[in-house]
């Protein structure tokens, strides 16, 4: 088993999460965990899931945080029954 078994790149979880590649990359702008090997960017998917998890449960008082936070939860439950 590779250490990398629970990683994946940018492309290979946005379609997981049935996301664009540009809004995996606001979610990292926005605090989603992911690591750097050399120029190569991998997010935990264990982790990723949690944050979002989190993300749908911290609810945010401006309507555009609960439209994010609504958008999250269906990516959320989508990795879920991914897996």
């Amino acid at each position: 088993m590779s250490i990398f078994a629970d990683f994946l790149n940018i492309t290979s979880f946005a379609k997981e999460a049935d996301r664009s590649e540009r809004t995996i990359l606001r979610w990292m702008d926005d605090g989603l965990p992911y690591s750097r090997l050399g120029s190569k960017v991998l997010i935990h998917v264990p982790t990723a899931r949690q944050w979002l998890l989190d993300q749908a449960t911290n609810r945010r008082k401006t309507p555009k945080s609960r439209k994010k936070t609504a958008i999250t939860a269906h990516a959320a439950a989508t990795l879920r029954e991914s897996r």
